[in-house]
């Protein structure tokens, strides 16, 4: 056991080692590449230094340049002596500055002047003359008598280009030099000159001189086109002008190092990481041997691996040495188990003679069909079974001297799996008559629930139904009672109107013929106002309209009521569905009507010829206040908050089309509205019973659900929804026309 764990754990150390070995490494490349990079940016700097110095220059004569009102002013001795001044103040870098002009651009009087100023390295021949003192470190030249520059690289590819350039590294003197130019251009983007600056390469190089890492490798600098500007393990080799070819291992990578700004390569066991100078496109490179990385890591891991191992060992056996004194108890106890259950095995068993070569036996297989019987039990069958089959081919043993053979055949850990096993088979047996039991429990659990969902439908069904028969009672009640008293005051109104309009005859008859006697002198003029007669004339009649058309409304009205209470059928009945629309709009007049808040709902109409359909009207009418209340309160909801004119100028909308579909015999009534539409999620519960969106107090969650079952259980129809968030929601109702039964009881 000790030598199978120790050999697992070593395994495992192993893994371990080879990552971490790997995550040194990479650690180990990361840094060369943070360091690169650290000399990358210090050569960068210094050479942007450069350029932000030379761009100065340019700045000061470009400014000078348009601010002088008489460019005669301008002549070549200004221009030489500013020069000279910058030249003063140049950074360490900086050999030589020159400002050289386009034909005629910075000096009228001449074509071609280029002030230059640079470091006497006390050549005997160089160009030029020295400064006096305290100058005299310093030469100056006019480089179109002494250089030409007209034809200079640092002058033509600027003015070609007008943008700033790095000319390719040159010797000069055995110096590594490179110069920078950028132009001068004015404001209406003219080329009148440029500035360059010659940069010390020799010097910059001897910045990247030190080690890479851990005292080792090298930095080397390449120009854009190969050419080797610094090379510490043999600066001897720069004297010779020389390139990337020069070099093995650059020969090597120079093409890679072409194909990427930034990279790193293994190569000729050396680590090489190279990244691109942003100014100039120069190529920096580090170079380390590999054996100084991984020798160290090496080394590490190998001490880290020896103490782990060494740990791990004394670790290992004192816990193997203390869990089998914990083990003991355990093993003693399935022991005695064993002991107690010794005929579990028949000495013939082929798991018996497994045992006796040392292997664990193979767990019996359990039959599905036993599933109701005890472990015990069925144990007990698997073994008699198998005692009775054995004993045909094998003679009788002593079962109890096998066991304990096989016991010294195993370990512990063997033996304990072993016990394991046959209490793992009866906890099976137990598991699955727990399982059957609870499978049986479930689906009466299930059975209940659904009856109590349906007792709980039921209820609601019947509360309703109690509900609406007491609501349409009240009503024929209320319509009954409002009735008779308006149908006498309508039916007397005529004659009111029959007797004032003769009074009125009368009245002007007598008029006429009191006027008339008036006139021949035989009797007094009437006292009567004829103005007020003419308006009580007038306004009686209109009066007596008013309150007939009044009385004709409160008649509609109760028709309404009565019709929308007809609840009290036991059988279909022959209903106009659109007169069950118009009551239903009737008594919702008030909440469509326009108010001080908002304007009337629009409710548009397109009916087609209906026939009169078999069905209960009181059921149907819910059915149809339901969806109008629900359309009318999505209306509301979409104009929460708006203004009047706002709500004028987007008016809220309800559209009710009836159409017969004679193919079906089906009459169809779509009720559309233009509110906010409902989510797809909330749409597929609309119908569910309880559920509802309203806030609590104001919706029950079973008015749609108890129409639906209205139009689909009582009715043998269809009830859908179609909606669209944000454009507004159709229901749509489909009824037969006939039904074979007619004896069907509502709700």
């Amino acid at each position: 056991m000790l030598i199978g764990v120790l050999g697992g754990a070593l395994s495992g150390i192993s893994i371990i080692a080879i990552l971490f070995y790997r995550s040194l490494e990479r650690k180990s490349i990361d840094q060369i590449r943070d360091t690169l990079n650290a000399q990358v940016q210090l050569v960068n700097g210094s050479l942007i230094e450069s350029q932000t110095y030379a761009k100065g220059l340019a700045t000061a004569i470009l400014v000078t340049h348009q601010r002088s009102e008489n460019r005669s002013d301008l002549n070549a001795e200004f221009y030489k002596q500013l020069t000279f001044e910058f030249y003063k103040h140049r950074t360490n870098l900086i050999m030589g500055v020159g400002a050289g002009q386009d034909s005629f651009q910075l000096v009228p009087t001449t074509k071609w002047f280029y002030p230059y100023f640079y470091l006497d390295q006390g050549v005997a021949a160089a160009a030029g003359v020295r400064l006096p003192a305290p100058n005299s470190n310093i030469r100056y030249m006019e480089l179109y008598r002494d250089d030409n520059y007209p034809i200079r690289d640092y002058w033509t590819k600027a003015e070609i280009g007008k943008k700033d350039i790095w000319i390719e590294p040159y010797d000069w003197y055995g110096i590594n030099m490179t110069t920078f130019s950028t132009p001068i251009i004015d404001q209406q983007n003219r080329w009148i000159g440029a500035v360059a600056v010659d940069v010390n390469v020799s010097a910059l190089s001897r910045q990247v001189s030190k080690p890479v890492t851990r005292g080792a490798g090298y930095f080397v600098l390449l120009s854009q086109r190969g050419k080797i500007l610094a090379y510490p393990p043999d600066p001897q080799l720069l004297k010779s002008n020389p390139d990337y070819h020069h070099v093995d291992i650059l020969k090597h990578t120079w093409l890679a190092m072409q194909q990427r700004r930034s990279g790193f390569l293994r190569i000729q066991g050396q680590l090489l990481s190279y990244q691109r100078i942003p100014s100039t496109q120069w190529i920096a490179v580090a170079i380390v041997p590999e054996s100084v990385v991984t020798i160290p890591i090496g080394v590490t891991i190998a001490i880290s691996v020896f103490i782990a191992t060494v740990v791990l060992s004394i670790v290992v056996y004192w816990s193997i040495r203390h869990l089998k004194q914990r083990l003991q108890p355990i093993l003693n106890e399935c022991h005695r188990w064993i002991d107690h259950d010794s005929n579990l095995y028949g000495a013939g068993d082929p798991n018996h003679r497994k045992m006796l070569n040392g292997n664990v036996p193979e767990p019996h297989a359990i039959d599905p069909i036993t599933d109701d019987l005890t472990a015990s039990n069925s144990i007990a069958s698997d073994l008699s079974d198998l005692t009775v089959a054995e004993s045909l081919e094998t003679k009788p043993v002593n079962k109890q001297a096998l066991i304990d053979d096989s016991r010294q055949t195993m370990d512990e850990l063997d033996f304990l799996a072993f016990s394991f096993d046959q209490m793992s088979r009866k906890v099976k047996e137990s598991m699955r008559s727990l399982e059957s039991a609870n499978a049986a429990l479930q689906q009466t659990v299930a059975e209940r629930t659904e009856a109590i969902n349906q007792l709980q439908e039921a209820q609601v069904q019947l509360v309703q139904s109690e509900k609406m028969s007491s609501l349409g009672q009240l009503l024929a009640g209320i319509a009954h009672e409002i009735n008779n008293p308006v149908n006498f005051i309508h039916a007397n109104l005529d004659h009111v109107k029959s007797y004032a309009q003769e009074l009125l005859d009368g009245l002007n008859q007598y008029r006429q013929v009191v006027i008339s006697g008036a006139m021949n002198g035989q009797l007094e003029p009437p006292l009567v106002d004829e103005e007020e007669l003419l308006f009580i004339q007038d306004d009686l009649v209109k009066i007596l309209d008013s309150m007939s058309v009044g009385t004709h409304r409160i008649r509609q009205l109760v028709l309404s009521l009565r019709t929308f209470s007809r609840t009290d059928k036991s059988t279909y009945q022959s209903f106009s569905i659109q007169d069950g629309i118009e009551t239903t709009l009737a008594l919702l007049t008030h909440r469509l009507k326009a108010s001080q808040r908002h304007p009337a709902v629009r409710v548009i109409k397109h009916y087609a010829e209906l026939p009169p359909v078999e069905c209960y009207p009181g059921p149907i009418n819910q059915v149809l206040m339901n969806l109008l209340v629900n359309a009318i309160d999505a209306l509301e909801s979409r104009v929460e908050g708006w203004s009047y004119d706002e709500i004028e100028k987007h008016p809220n909308q309800i559209e009710i089309t009836t159409r017969f579909l004679e193919d079906e015999q089906q009459i169809e009534i779509v009720i559309a509205d233009n509110g906010t539409g409902i989510p797809e999620a909330i749409r597929e519960k609309i119908f569910d019973p309880f559920f509802t969106t309203k806030p609590v107090g104001q919706g029950t969650g079973i008015g749609l659900s108890i129409g639906y079952q209205i139009i689909t259980e009582q009715h043998g129809g269809t009830l859908s929804c179609t909606s669209t968030v944000g454009e507004g929601t159709q229901f749509s109702v489909r009824l037969p026309v006939t039904h074979s039964v007619t004896n069907q009881v509502p709700s």
